[in-house]
């Protein structure tokens, strides 16, 4: 049987101003960044944190669905 999760998750980022790279690591330099490409940093560092943070509920709570 095929496992279907649907996950409704309100994050606050992307927004401005954007500091974060795409690691999610800290922008120091964020004033020198273009508007587009701070933005795609963020969005970047977003969706890595929801694999990191769906993953870490299907391991700690698999029925938590």
């Amino acid at each position: 049987m095929k496992n279907n999760n649907f996950f409704l998750i309100h994050m606050v980022i992307p927004h401005g101003p954007y500091i974060f790279e795409s690691d999610c690591s800290v922008n120091k330099n964020e004033k020198e960044q273009d508007v587009d490409v701070g933005y795609r940093k963020n969005y970047e560092c977003m969706l890595n944190n929801l694999v990191v943070f769906t993953e870490y509920i299907n391991k700690n709570d698999p029925n938590a669905n």
